[in-house]
């Protein structure tokens, strides 16, 4: 498939939230899964945020396929799904992300 029928057409990783029997696993451009899709991955996009920051990265979504994850030297890395940012994490921050470290608690609850 080519690059531009990837993005048109795509499988939606599991975690992209959860899904109904009635759900479809592709998400068609301009059809309403792919809309509620979308919403749901900015949302997702903004709570990354907050965590990302804590390891001075930020994350921005690139056309609800893919997620572009910099750091603050200007160093950016696509990643394909949830999975692959925590790996980008790791690697750009040379820190494990660990989602129950209590200063990152703090950090977050501070923030908001």
């Amino acid at each position: 498939m080519c690059v531009l029928c990837a993005d048109l057409v795509t499988s939606v990783h599991w975690t992209e939230g959860v899904r109904k029997e009635t759900d479809s696993d592709m998400a068609y451009a301009g059809s309403q899964d792919s809309r509620l899709h979308r919403r749901r991955r900015l949302e997702m996009v903004a709570m990354l945020n907050q965590i990302l920051a804590f390891y001075g990265l930020t994350v921005s979504d690139w056309n609800g396929v893919r997620f572009v994850v910099s750091d603050k030297k200007g160093q950016t890395v696509m990643a394909q799904n949830l999975s692959e940012v925590w790996q980008e994490t790791e690697r750009l921050s040379s820190r494990l992300p660990d989602p129950l470290d209590d200063t990152l608690l703090r950090f977050i609850s501070q923030s908001n």
